[in-house]
């Protein structure tokens, strides 16, 4: 005789869900871990009964035939103790001490042969007066991004990108949002607690408020910048992975924040960035528009005239010193290299010409004619287009996740050497070397690059792009 007990694990997700409408869905826990012991006895006199792996629906099914001589004979109830693992072949969480993240369960005895028991991890609000209430956050947060992350790398193994099993440390730092994410090489993705929105006084706190382009303290618009945060740093671990680890300027600040970087870290934070709206957008349905907006030549350059260190300290002597370079006067300044050392260390050029890649008629717009004035970002244009025949976005964001993976595959050594690491060296990678692209990319690529460089040198159709 067997007694067969069936668990099924969920999670009450109020975060990863698809329907920005949607307060929350009930998701299972797939393919991880649950190991389940049983007892006679109130307390204690545990034996394992055996484990098993989770199915689609979350469910896991595990028959066991006990001795009727033994304590826990076959017809005695029985109460059972089932520990859930946070890991499946997609994504794991850990503690603090990197210790594999899990949850255990006691349940109330049940009589019989076939038991059916179903938990679901539901406690969303971060409340820690209790130790029992906070475990049950942190159980309910820790399933959420497990869900959150296998997600993910579906999407990305879908895009042929080379999908990696995340990790995540599970977020309880401070609590303040004065401690951001981080991704060190082959580490863990570490957040803080506090980047789940709080609920505090019946009004929902923003810990991104200063960040966000409508500070609107609304549950669905705080979920729009947690959601892009933690992709972010996801998106960063796989960058490790699959194509380079990015030269750090430590003597600045030893961030990867800094206006200007090496070009290395200069795309490999962009990418993050420009990865993490189209994979929020594909998933989960967050609005990528301001994100997504392309800078004009004047917004170019209004960046760079308010660039500041993390220190507080200003890159460039306002217009004294940044107009000269650019427009290339002065004997400091007579060589137009000067500028483009710094205009392709600079996060926003590389996320600027990554967002070319996919915009829709992108020959349409004006990126104006000077640096001088104008918008910050590119208008559609009511005058001449600049080729009729141009294809509309020459990349679908997963051609161009896939295209990146292949970048660093060309290479025999599969290391993309450290010269060729930036937006220009993809760019090049995407004109020379890459078939799948080469015949469609090749004649824009110059052109491209002249749209958000006022001083770009390369040719367009064999002529001086500063001439077009």
């Amino acid at each position: 005789m067997a007694w067969k007990v069936n668990i099924t694990v969920r999670v009450k997700n109020d975060l990863f869900v698809q329907n920005p409408g949607e307060e929350s869905v009930i998701e299972p826990l797939v393919g991880i871990r649950v190991v389940l012991f049983a007892s006679t006895l109130n307390n204690g006199g545990w034996v394992a009964w055996g484990s098993g792996v989770t199915d689609a629906n979350g469910t896991v099914k595990i028959i066991k035939s006990p001795i009727d001589k033994s304590r826990i004979g076959y017809k005695k109830a029985r109460r059972f103790k089932y520990v859930v693992q946070f890991s499946n072949s997609k994504a794991k969480i850990v503690d603090g001490g990197l210790a594999l993240r899990k949850s255990t369960i006691i349940t109330e005895k049940y009589s019989g042969d076939t038991v059916d028991i179903t938990h679901t991890y539901d406690e969303t609000e971060d409340s820690r007066w209790t130790v029992n209430m906070s475990t049950r956050y942190k159980d309910t947060r820790s399933a959420q991004m497990l869900v959150g992350y296998s997600k993910i790398y579906n999407l990305l193994r879908e895009w042929n990108a080379g999908a990696i099993k995340f990790q995540l440390v599970w977020p309880d730092g401070k609590g303040t949002n004065k401690n951001k994410g981080w991704s060190p090489p082959g580490g863990f993705v570490r957040i803080s607690r506090s980047w789940f929105w709080l609920y505090k006084d019946k009004q929902w706190i923003n810990p991104f408020k200063k960040m966000a382009d409508d500070p609107e303290d609304s549950k669905q618009k705080i979920r729009g910048w947690i959601l892009r945060e933690l992709t972010h740093e996801a998106v960063h671990q796989w960058f490790y992975s699959r194509i380079y680890t990015p030269v750090w300027k430590v003597h600045n600040t030893g961030g990867t924040h800094d206006f200007l970087e090496d070009p290395s870290l200069a795309f490999f934070e962009a990418i993050a960035e420009f990865m993490a709206v189209q994979i929020n957008d594909e998933l989960f349905n967050v609005d990528p528009t301001r994100r997504r907006r392309v800078r004009s030549r004047h917004g170019i350059y209004e960046k760079f005239k308010d660039a500041r260190k993390a220190s507080g300290k200003a890159y460039f002597m306002d217009s004294r010193e940044l107009r000269p370079m650019i427009e290339g006067h002065g004997r400091k300044y007579s060589n137009i290299r000067v500028w483009h050392k710094q205009f392709y260390r600079a996060e926003v050029v590389a996320a600027n010409y990554l967002n070319l890649l996919i915009l829709k008629n992108w020959y349409k717009y004006d990126f104006g004619d000077s640096f001088k004035s104008g918008g910050n970002y590119i208008q559609l244009s009511d005058g001449k287009f600049y080729k009729s025949t141009l294809r509309s976005e020459l990349f679908r964001p997963k051609d161009l996740a896939h295209a990146i993976v292949r970048w660093r595959d060309r290479y025999s050594d599969k290391i993309i050497p450290e010269r060729e690491r930036g937006i220009v060296g993809f760019y090049n990678y995407l004109e020379r070397k890459e078939r799948t692209y080469r015949n469609s990319f090749s004649q824009y690529k110059h052109l491209l690059l002249k749209l958000g460089d006022p001083h770009y040198a390369g040719k367009v159709n064999g002529k001086d792009a500063n001439s077009l």
